[in-house]
């Protein structure tokens, strides 16, 4: 006698039986470890060693989803609280330096969720109003003449918004001008898989081109210019451009191909059906939507912040009435979850010794030049795909400069220093395994149109890609 299926089994992505084994075998495998590790002195506190086990748990279930990618981000919230805020000090006498749990809960405030939260919100008023298809329309009509151009307009069109305003943005703006396609039972489901991830590569390869597309690359930016090894704007984008066309050309080969749709040679029809809106809605949206993008992407010269800026539509769309209280609870609230989930895991990391005692774990200091580049970009591009991107260059950047000014010893410096610095900008720019990697990756795979597999083979792809063009650019430039 078979028993009933269990409610929850249509949202999960794996058999029940299985998850169950998993679900209990992940956390048991990641105590081990941890265990072992702290035993041998691989750890340099309990701290680094509970941090560890914290680690390999949460990135046990994200990988697998035995339980939502959500739920995971909220069991990682509370698994840092309790294990690097609340145990210490029931359990031991805390170190002088140690951190209150109240500290874990910042990252969740961080500008980011701000940011976040206003492009969710610019995206909701835009579907509300039907905007979002108006602008897509016109934004993307010149590259549908066949579906396969029309992925590789996405990929340009967010790479070059990418450039010079969030990926984050970027992401939620092509999100909502394309909702009509990715939305349409009509078009193959490969084929909207393909755009929305399309949106996500391109969003986060193009911040990799300009010295403002993303914080690492200010990160790095600003430190190599403070030691007098300075790259001007001009030469970075010399220096990215390359890196981040072919990585959109590799990208645009595998998300082109795999479906019947590949094939198809005649134009995609890009319609949108008129909203009941009233006409001064949709003005009004318009001009929310443009003003804010427009402070999104003058950012660098305003130094008015991105997230200040998601205020407006923050302030104004429920204010004007476009979007009401029914409107604000059909928000993806589990992204912002799933975001603070990243960064709170990211704060853990780096409050527990566990990233530096990775950084400082590999002989970088031993290793010639090209193997330095190579074995930072590597370093930058694993740390990224758990944690902030922007921790990772924050931690990398001194230690990596450091070893290059120490290795190399003035011959060469100057080389070493730029290739190093480079390396950590590109890699941890391109990291974008999970969905917990970046916002775009978030908002990408809230759609349900990308499954895990697609999302982290594509990741891996653009990450390894992004380290290969790195080195090869260093060894050319050598």
């Amino acid at each position: 006698m078979t028993s009933a299926p269990h409610p929850m089994d249509a949202y999960f992505p794996v058999p029940r039986g299985w998850r169950r084994a998993a679900s209990v075998v992940i956390p048991l495998g990641a105590i081990g470890v941890a265990i072992y590790a702290a035993r041998h002195d691989l750890m340099p506190t309990t701290d680094a060693a509970v941090m560890l086990a914290i680690l390999l748990w949460v990135a046990g279930y994200w990988a697998t989803e035995v339980i939502p990618a959500v739920a995971t981000s909220l069991l990682a919230i509370g698994l840092v609280i309790i294990g690097l805020g609340i145990a210490p000090a029931l359990l031991r006498t805390p170190a002088p330096e140690a951190l209150e749990w109240s500290h874990f809960l910042t990252p969740a405030a961080s500008p980011v969720m701000l940011l976040m939260l206003g492009s969710l919100m610019l995206s909701e008023g835009c579907r509300r109003t039907g905007v979002d298809a108006i602008i897509g329309v016109k934004l993307l009509r010149p590259f549908a003449t066949s579906p396969r151009r029309l992925v590789l307009g996405v990929l340009l069109v967010a790479a070059w918004l990418s450039m010079w305003t969030s990926n984050t943005a970027t992401a939620a703006i092509l999100l909502s001008v394309t909702r009509p396609l990715w939305t349409s039972d009509e078009l193959d489901a490969s084929f909207r898989g393909a755009i929305v991830l399309a949106i996500a590569v391109g969003a986060n390869i193009g911040g990799i081109a300009t010295p403002v597309g993303s914080p690492p690359n200010a990160i790095v930016f600003g430190t190599l210019n403070a030691a007098g090894y300075g790259v001007n704007f001009l030469r970075w984008m010399l220096l990215g451009l390359p890196v981040a066309g072919a990585l959109l050309g590799v990208a645009w080969v595998v998300l082109a191909r795999g479906g019947a749709w590949t094939h198809q040679t005649g134009p995609v029809t890009l319609t949108f059906a008129p909203t009941a809106a009233p006409r001064w809605s949709r003005a009004a949206m318009m001009a929310v939507f443009c003003i804010t993008v427009l402070l999104w992407i003058t950012s660098p010269w305003t130094r008015l912040p991105v997230s200040v800026a998601a205020l407006v539509p923050a302030v104004l769309l429920p204010a004007l009435g476009i979007l009401r209280p029914q409107d604000l609870a059909r928000l993806d609230w589990d992204v912002l979850l799933l975001i603070a989930g990243g960064l709170v895991l990211g704060e853990g990391l780096a409050a527990s010794g566990l990233a530096a005692a990775v950084a400082q774990a590999i002989p970088l200091d031993v290793l010639p030049g090209i193997l330095l580049v190579a074995a930072l970009a590597l370093l930058s591009l694993v740390l990224s795909s758990f944690m902030s991107n922007t921790a990772v260059a924050n931690l990398l950047c001194p230690l990596g400069l450091g070893i290059a000014v120490a290795f190399s010893g003035g011959e060469g410096q100057g080389w070493l220093m730029r290739e190093a610095g480079l390396a950590i900008a590109f890699a941890s720019g391109a990291a974008m395994v999970l969905p917990v990697s970046t916002p775009p990756n978030a908002l990408t795979y809230r759609t349900g149109l990308v499954p895990l597999w697609r999302l982290i083979g594509v990741g891996l792809l653009m990450g390894l890609g992004a380290c290969a063009c790195v080195v090869i650019g260093a060894w050319l430039r050598a």
